[in-house]
């Protein structure tokens, strides 16, 4: 019985110290990134949406081979052209990406576009803290 309680200590122990962690993943700060902004960088594309939006819910959690999608209340239209009150937002997760979650808030940037299953989703553009602090944007 020892043993046995030895051997899972031990298998416990590995699993701790060499799964891979999202705190360990973006070995740099300045990696970090995030697709909510708290000003609105000067040079955006003549196509660019800005949307101020509260998150909502996740609709699609990150799966293998499908994007994570989140909805988002729109609080206003900063920039662009958009209908409605809330937003399907398709989020490009990496290692780096900050989580987003119900509650979040500020603004997003990118635009509208369709998935192959035919989803309106809107495309945000993230940007790294090293990104952010270069051309002096707010980091909340």
């Amino acid at each position: 019985m020892k043993q046995l309680a030895f051997g899972f200590t031990v298998a416990l122990v590995a699993v701790i110290l060499f799964a891979p962690s999202a705190a360990l993943a973006c070995r740099l700060p300045a990696n970090n990134s995030s697709i909510i902004y708290y000003d609105i960088p000067p040079e955006l594309s003549e196509t660019a949406i800005v949307l101020d939006v509260v998150f909502l819910e996740t609709v699609q959690p990150l799966a293998y081979h499908q994007p994570r999608l989140d909805r988002a209340r729109v609080r206003r239209v900063l920039r662009g052209e958009f209908q409605g009150q809330s937003v399907v937002v398709h989020l490009t997760m990496t290692s780096c990406t900050g989580d987003i979650g119900p509650g979040d808030r500020g603004f997003i940037i990118g635009e509208m576009s369709t998935l192959a299953d035919g989803t309106e989703v809107f495309e945000a553009t993230q940007e790294s803290m090293g990104e952010r602090y270069a051309r002096g944007g707010r980091t909340e």
